[in-house]
């Protein structure tokens, strides 16, 4: 069991949460709470132990039903669920405010970021990569990354004889970040998305922590 895993299933000692799709994901988030000093928030995902078997977004209402008979939920003030746009941004929010209506005991938060009112834990959604952009967190990553125009122009020409973008967008973002990370990554080609922002393969990570569309994550949750 790693860092992720035990935060995960811990005791909730923070005011805020975080509950992501899967390990990679709340690597990302831990990586960029960490990364801004932003205090006050877990992360966790959905798996056979904390969603009685759901996992990734399908497993969000079994979480939050699981929330409620965790030590410290009762010092929880908002949760954020972090969910990939996928194909259809809109469709996607209305499958985690119908799990989240399913679990009971939580308002449903109306729009993307909005933060609902009343008791305590409060709570919103987050899409990722944007709530009006499809794709998912890899599709993030994509738009994040610091590559020279060599490099860039290599990767083109490799995806478009792939014919990489015939495919759904979470799909050929999923097979162009692996091929990215395979090729810069040195020391550990095959490094998944759970471990890439970890010390040793920092020189290797070609993601951009700073740029704008991970920024306007970090914003969001500096406001809470």
């Amino acid at each position: 069991m790693d860092r992720f895993d035990k935060e995960n299933r811990s005791e909730l000692t923070k005011p805020n949460l975080v509950i992501c799709e899967g390990k990679g994901d709340a690597a990302f988030f831990r990586h960029v709470l960490d990364a801004n000093e932003i205090s006050g928030f877990q992360v966790g995902f959905p798996n056979g132990e904390t969603a009685g078997g759901k996992f990734g977004s399908t497993g969000f209402g079994k979480y939050l039903e699981g929330l409620k008979v965790r030590s410290g939920y009762k010092t929880l003030k908002h949760i954020v669920i972090a969910r990939d746009s996928d194909i259809d941004p809109s469709k996607s929010f209305d499958e985690v405010c119908d799990q989240i209506q399913n679990a009971g005991g939580y308002e449903v938060p109306d729009k993307p970021l909005a933060r609902t009112e009343g008791k305590d834990p409060t709570l919103s959604v987050l899409l990722v990569p944007h709530s009006e952009k499809p794709g998912n967190l890899e599709t993030l990553f994509l738009d994040a990354m610091t590559l020279d125009e060599q490099d860039k122009d290599c990767f083109e020409t490799y995806f478009e004889c792939l014919k990489l973008d015939a495919f759904e967008i979470t799909v050929s973002s999923k097979k162009k970040l692996t091929t990215i990370i395979a090729a810069k990554n040195d020391k550990n080609p095959s490094c998944s998305l759970a471990y890439i922002w970890s010390t040793e393969q920092k020189k290797y990570n070609p993601i951009n922590i700073k740029h704008s569309m991970i920024s306007n994550i970090v914003k969001f949750l500096q406001s809470f």
